[in-house]
């Protein structure tokens, strides 16, 4: 009796391919490393003036250390959802202009548009 041929896999195949990590768990973890970091690294602040052409600057001769205040795990945990709520026009205007995108992209008006300007430029 003959014993069935196995088929030889290359190292490519066999080895797993690594995946990069999920976008949310690189966002725990930077938002882990920063809650951490206000552990470690003293506050500060600088005072601002007012610069030659109006614009509002900082002198860097200014800093001054501040009062430590670190941030709490719940802290850590709330700060997401306060940021959304401060962000909420901005996230708004982003989903508004995202969905007349996928619209007009859908009707195919982009695609015309953009030959109609081809056409004249190469015509």
């Amino acid at each position: 009796m003959s014993q069935p041929v196995l088929k030889e896999h290359s190292l490519k195949e066999v080895k797993k391919k690594r995946e990069f990590p999920h976008i949310y768990f690189m966002l725990a973890i930077i938002i882990g490393v920063m809650t951490i970091a206000t552990y470690l690294v003293p506050a500060g602040a600088y005072d601002r003036v007012q610069g030659e052409d109006g614009r509002e600057m900082i002198d860097p001769t200014s800093y001054a250390e501040l009062e430590s205040s670190p941030v709490s795990l719940l802290g850590m945990l709330k700060a997401v959802p306060q940021g959304m709520v401060e962000a909420a026009p901005v996230i708004f205007f982003t989903f508004v202009i995202g969905g007349v995108f996928v619209t007009l992209r859908s009707a195919g008006v982009i695609e015309l548009g953009v030959g109609k300007i081809a056409k004249s430029f190469f015509s």
